[in-house]
């Protein structure tokens, strides 16, 4: 039995698809290990300079959602980057 190709993309938050990232969750399970996609972009609108959300599509289906942080020139080179 062959398992379906994933056809994964990131795509950047618009007005658009804001609510269908908002409705991105986690298992319960994994709640305490990550923020929800609603703090994560009240963080990323607050340092817009550096910050890198994305939701995650399987076609035209959310599945995900990441935060990355880019801050190439951040005096600490741990903070530099990170996701």
């Amino acid at each position: 039995m062959t398992t379906p190709a994933l056809s994964l993309r990131t795509a950047e938050i618009t007005p658009e698809n804001v609510g269908t990232a908002l409705e991105v969750k986690v298992r319960e399970d994994q709640n305490a290990f990550v923020a929800p996609v609603g703090r994560s972009l009240a963080q990323a609108y607050a340092s817009r300079a550096t910050a890198w959300p994305r939701l995650i599509l399987d076609g035209d289906g959310a599945v995900g959602f990441v935060m990355a942080n880019f801050e190439p020139d951040a005096e600490d080179p741990d903070f530099r980057c990170g996701i």
